[in-house]
């Protein structure tokens, strides 16, 4: 029987360190510096012809909500990113939607040097989405407000980051 030889494992096949990682994230989050955040787009509608069951018959209201990095893009040379941020929420009454609100904020962060875009890409993830988070919150209390549909406000968010 002969023995094959172990593979032999590439040093960028190892698994990272999360020591190491853990210190290039921290790194990153000293030099980032917030250049602006701005509304890019926007979708809200009510549908008035979904009827919304009378105070006392029950809620079968299901509000819904969410939020995703859609686009990121870093420029090395700029040592800046741009990360697009969709939020949604929709509130549906049996199976009809009743309201929907999508809002897309476009993040730009610059000041890195020397960090991985792995990990600015990290830190997108975990600062610029919560970061829109509270711009998107006002912004459906505006259009709630506007449109009269007495909703609760959305809820406070914990954002645990992912390092």
């Amino acid at each position: 029987m002969s023995k094959k030889p172990a593979k032999e494992m590439a040093v960028s096949d190892a698994p990272p360190d999360p020591e190491e990682r853990r210190r290039k994230y921290n790194r990153a989050v000293r030099q980032a510096n917030l250049v602006t955040i701005l509304l890019s787009k926007i979708d809200f509608k009510v549908n008035r012809d979904v009827k919304r069951p009378a105070k006392g018959e029950g809620n079968s209201s299901v509000p819904s909500y969410g939020g995703k990095l859609v686009k990121f893009q870093y420029n090395d040379e700029a040592k800046a990113f741009i990360a697009s941020v969709a939020w949604t929420v929709e509130i549906k009454v049996g199976r009809q939607t009743y309201a929907k609100c999508l809002a897309h904020y476009d993040v730009i962060y610059n000041g890195f040097s020397d960090v991985d875009e792995e990990i600015v890409e990290l830190f997108a993830e975990n600062v610029a989405r919560p970061a829109t988070y509270t711009y998107f919150r006002a912004l459906f209390a505006s259009l709630d407000w506007s449109s009269e549909l007495r909703l609760p406000p959305l809820p406070v968010i914990k954002f645990h980051p992912k390092v």
